[in-house]
């Protein structure tokens, strides 16, 4: 049924070998999203029956097309857009998942901001601040630094993930007082632009 002409019957069949959670039907998933028709019916399918094992190669797989969409030439902006394309459903499938790649995936994705703004993928760097945000982790609260100093977009996820690790004292110190200053002053640099 997953290879049915009919986008509706594929969907339903795709929902249902998730919710299986068979390692053939799994496979199956994989290898949908392995091809380009039905990576965004497959994605939803994951989304809503997540697997832990098929997670983890699914993040093996998204970490490898980031690093290929970096290497391309990014100027042939329909070849950007085709790229883009392949990539979005990552991050419905992947949007409440955690593992060990991912938390490499994420970092990549951080580190190399100017690139991926550069190509237009702001839900991607949503979703790595998202990510991050939700870790709770020292890691995760640094990168979220460095992401609000390149754009205070990411503030309020820098300050929730402050909240989880930091004291009141901390918390207060970090973004007490100077961070209203701090605010007015990177808005008004980023409408200068």
């Amino acid at each position: 049924w997953t290879n049915d002409k009919k986008k509706a019957i594929r969907e339903a069949a795709f929902t249902a070998v998730a919710a299986g959670g068979s390692q053939a039907g799994m496979e199956r998933l994989f290898e949908a999203f392995a091809g380009k028709k039905d990576r965004a019916l497959a994605a939803e399918a994951i989304a809503k029956w997540p697997s832990a094992p098929l997670t983890e190669r699914l993040s093996v797989r998204f970490m490898e097309e980031l690093q290929e969409a970096l290497q391309q030439d990014n100027t042939d902006k329909k070849k950007n857009e085709n790229v883009w394309t392949g990539i979005q459903p990552y991050l419905t499938a992947l949007e409440e998942a955690r593992n060990s790649l991912l938390d490499q995936v994420y970092s990549f994705v951080i580190q190399n901001y100017e690139k991926f703004i550069a190509l237009g993928w702001l839900p991607l760097l949503d979703q790595a601040a998202y990510y991050e945000e939700r870790a709770a982790s020292e890691q995760g609260l640094e990168l979220l630094r460095e992401l609000e100093q390149r754009n205070s977009r990411y503030l309020p996820h820098y300050f929730r993930a402050a909240q989880q690790l930091l004291s009141a004292k901390e918390l207060y110190k970090q973004f007490g007082g100077t961070m209203m200053s701090r605010l007015k002053s990177k808005v008004s640099k980023e409408a200068a632009k």
